[in-house]
């Protein structure tokens, strides 16, 4: 056994904030959880196939608040029964590719000393079936991220 053992399981790399706009994800896992206020919800991984990076993606299911997962089942090709029921799993979601819909939102923070920072983060806000007309090619000069 090594001299130091430490759990790196749940470390990630830092965010990386995408440009405005459609892009081609590949949705590459999810997990059912609960939200800080309690509500059932879904966190899915979104790989975005240009910059070969992954994105959190949070989809309430509580009844009335299921309108983003409402879309990521209809880009997914999961369709609803006539009275409106959408019946799926994961393994319908995984390794599906969508279009997802970059906007840019505050992200304002303290770091350790105590200096206050004023960042953007990307946040995907819309979701629909992928028809191939975004390049889905990685960037080589990555100018487009941030």
């Amino acid at each position: 056994m090594g001299k130091y053992s430490h759990d790196m399981s749940k470390e990630t790399a830092p965010k990386v904030c995408l440009p405005i706009g459609w892009r081609r994800f590949k949705i590459d896992g999810g997990e059912e959880m609960t939200s800080k206020k309690g509500n059932p919800m879904f966190k899915f991984t979104f790989y975005d196939l240009m910059t070969q990076t992954n994105h959190e993606v949070y989809a309430v299911s509580t009844e009335g608040k299921r309108w983003f997962l409402k879309m990521v089942l209809g880009a997914c090709n999961c369709p609803a029964s006539e009275n409106g029921v959408y019946d799926w799993d994961m393994i319908d979601i995984v390794n599906q590719i969508v279009q997802g819909r970059i906007e840019h939102e505050p992200n304002d923070w303290i770091d350790r000393s105590g200096t206050a920072h004023n960042d953007k983060q990307s946040k995907v806000v819309e979701v629909r079936g992928d028809n191939g007309s975004i390049p889905a090619e990685p960037s080589s000069d990555r100018s487009d991220i941030e």
